[in-house]
């Protein structure tokens, strides 16, 4: 990650042009309609801005003013809004640099310099008309500064940065090589924290990994590393490479890795963004999350303690905790109205998250499937996701799932004695309808992130899920962690999930007509679109969503307003 996007320099520039664009477009654009109303003064001093604006463009000769104007002030509100709170800071300030730029070009042109200027119509100062060259220039290098320096500390773009990422790389392994390659994941998987390839138990950023191998009749075998992480791609990467020093036996194995160039530039060239992202904590590193885990289980240790246990059930101890509650310190009342109001926007969000965002996701997904999904036929065959129109026996079927539970239970077996908590499912299937990609990418962006942390459509099992399109938007590589087991997680699609999961699925192909609706055939679909995963990687492995959900409740009642100091200073007066 760069140094600049930690430091606070760029704050002041941020805020002051941030408020400026923002104030100046709001004006421009007649307070977004506002001056339609009969606000009496506002309303008058609002139009006037926004009839300035078409009328200094009329005057540059601009075709279609009114167009053009709700451009610029489009640009600038916007633009403002995202220079104050630093989010896309590089787009906003480009966007604003470019609509500046071109009005100081157009009142270059009005005359021979320095004669050619803005015109000067009813209003002719800050906010209601442009800037004059001088002050023109002064945004112009502000905001390239901006655009060159980044947003800097306490900024949406940071916070962005740091947290929850997906990663899909995808590469041709080299003809020969298939063989070899699979022997080496395996080695891996069969000693995860003790092996010469990538030493996992210094890995402090990934959440999930998994490395797994596909081909079919279209497709030459390729290897395929899916990970969650958080932070700066580049900074990971160059993580990963320092911890891998087997990495060359790994990657070297594939077409195009080249040791002189670096696994960072094998990486961006082999890159696939995901259209689909759902993470069930993204205001979580995996480093906090150890650390919640740490802190339960540090307090279940102090709870099990014989002393502490019969305490805990001594009747004394209620007439304890109330005299602590009325020597508990208060803040002022000033300080705690400003903290409910500046809690307000987030508790309304959770509101809606809880209890608005789902039930209209769910009915919206259930109109969508209904009619664009035909009714389920009386016989659907088994149909392998990875070959189009390739038909399964009963026999390869059978084989396929004993591959697939048998490659679980090695997985989970590398991790010794450790209670292991999660598992993952890998699906490879054509894409029939193009714009499935679209809906996914929509879904991605908007549907995913309006449940509340560790909930998808209701299901609380969920780690991670996300996808990688391949070639050409003809291939889904669908890559899921959840808790438990596998059948398990089949009835929570089954019970919670079935309206969302087909309208994501439903232009997938092989799918079956009817959806979940038909539960044989579409958990013989989804059996025989599965891949088995040759290495897998779990930051957390004895952590479930709900543990998890748990320990942040934990952490955050414990934590509130900690000062290490202080409490040792008490525990020396004991």
């Amino acid at each position: 990650m760069p140094d600049n996007l930690k430091s606070p320099a760029p704050l002041p520039l941020r805020l002051v042009f941030g408020a400026y664009f923002t104030v100046t477009g709001f004006c421009q654009l007649g307070g977004l309609g506002l001056y339609c109303l009969n606000l009496g003064a506002l309303s008058t001093f609002l139009r006037q801005c926004h009839d300035n604006l078409l009328c200094q463009l009329g005057e540059f000769g601009v075709w279609c003013p009114g167009g053009v104007g709700t451009g610029i002030g489009l640009i600038e509100f916007l633009g403002g809004l995202g220079l104050f709170f630093g989010a896309f800071i590089t787009m906003a300030a480009a966007l604003n640099m470019l609509s500046t730029g071109l009005l100081l070009l157009l009142a270059f042109m009005t005359g021979d310099f320095p004669s050619g200027g803005y015109p000067v119509c009813s209003q002719h100062g800050f906010p209601c008309a442009f800037a004059d060259y001088g002050f023109s220039l002064l945004l112009l290098g502000g905001l390239a500064t901006l655009w060159l320096g980044g947003a800097g500390a306490h900024s949406y773009d940071l916070r962005r940065a740091l947290g929850p990422h997906v990663l899909a790389v995808i590469a041709k392994i080299k003809p020969g090589q298939k063989l070899a390659l699979i022997q080496v994941l395996k080695e891996i998987s069969e000693k995860p924290f003790d092996n010469e390839y990538i030493h996992f138990g210094q890995d402090r950023i990934t959440h999930f990994a998994r490395w797994f191998i596909i081909e079919n009749d279209d497709i030459e075998p390729l290897l395929v590393w899916g990970s969650t992480y958080n932070g700066d791609l580049q900074d990971y990467i160059h993580y990963v490479a320092a911890l891998s020093p087997g990495l060359d036996k790994i990657w070297g194995k594939c077409e195009g890795y080249s040791k002189a160039k670096g696994f960072f530039w094998f990486v961006r060239e082999n890159f696939y963004r995901a259209p689909y992202t759902y993470i069930a904590f993204r205001d979580e590193s995996a480093e906090t999350i150890r650390a919640k885990i740490a802190v339960r289980k540090s307090l279940e240790k102090f709870l099990d303690l014989a002393c502490v246990g019969d305490y805990m059930t001594d009747p004394s101890v209620m007439p304890f905790l109330k005299d602590l509650s009325r020597v508990a310190y208060k803040s002022p009342l000033l300080v705690r109205a400003a903290r409910w109001i500046t809690g307000l926007l987030p508790a309304i969000w959770l509101y809606l998250q809880d209890n608005v965002f789902p039930v209209l996701i769910d009915q919206v997904s259930q109109l969508y499937v209904r009619l664009i999904m035909p009714p389920p036929p009386y016989l659907v065959l088994n149909t392998a996701g990875l070959n189009p129109g390739q038909q399964m026996t009963r026999a390869q079927y059978v084989q396929h799932v004993e591959i697939l539970d048998r490659n679980e239970q090695e997985l989970a077996a590398a991790y010794g004695g450790i209670r292991f908590e999660q598992n993952q499912v890998t699906v490879v299937a054509t894409i029939d309808n193009k714009l499935e990609v679209l809906f996914a990418w929509f879904s991605g962006i908007f549907v995913a992130r309006s449940y509340p942390p560790g909930e998808l459509t209701g299901t609380h099992t969920i780690h991670s899920l996300h996808w990688a399109v391949l070639g050409c938007l003809k291939y889904a590589i669908i890559m899921s962690n959840y808790d438990g087991s596998w059948t398990n997680y089949l009835g929570d699609f089954r019970d919670k999930m079935r309206w969302g999961l087909d309208a994501l699925l439903i232009g997938i192909g092989g799918y079956p007509p009817g959806g979940m609706s038909t539960v044989y055939a579409w958990e013989q679909w989804f059996q025989s679109a599965r891949v088995p995963c040759q290495l897998f990687f779990s930051g957390y492995p004895e952590e479930s969503v709900e543990n998890l959900l748990r320990d942040r409740a934990i952490s955050k009642a414990l934590g509130k307003d900690y000062d290490l100091e202080a409490v040792q200073q008490w525990l020396q007066l004991l």
